[in-house]
């Protein structure tokens, strides 16, 4: 069954702390939080939640149609993101 996975090494700055790390794909556990009706099937959304020293960076991923990459998106708080991941993908 494939599942959603990120390429490469992504460096969050902490803007409390300005403490600097880097995220690997090994480092995210991707969970399943939202499933939604649409015309070719399910919609599925799954979230990878990273969080050190107050900051929080969260990646998402949307399969859709079934088994398909659709779109991807990161979202951080208390952090910034210098650089993301290289790949989004579902496999």
């Amino acid at each position: 069954m494939p599942k959603p996975s990120v390429a490469g090494t992504a460096t969050i700055k902490v803007t409390s702390t300005g403490n600097l790390y880097y995220v690997h794909p090994k480092d995210l556990d991707w969970d399943l939080s939202e499933i939604k009706k649409r015309s070719m099937g399910d919609e599925k959304r799954y979230d990878a939640v990273w969080e050190r020293d107050g900051a929080k960076v969260v990646w998402t991923i949307w399969e859709y149609p079934a088994d398909t990459f659709n779109d991807s998106d990161t979202d951080a708080t208390g952090c910034t993101i210098q650089k993301d991941f290289s790949e989004f993908a579902f496999d």
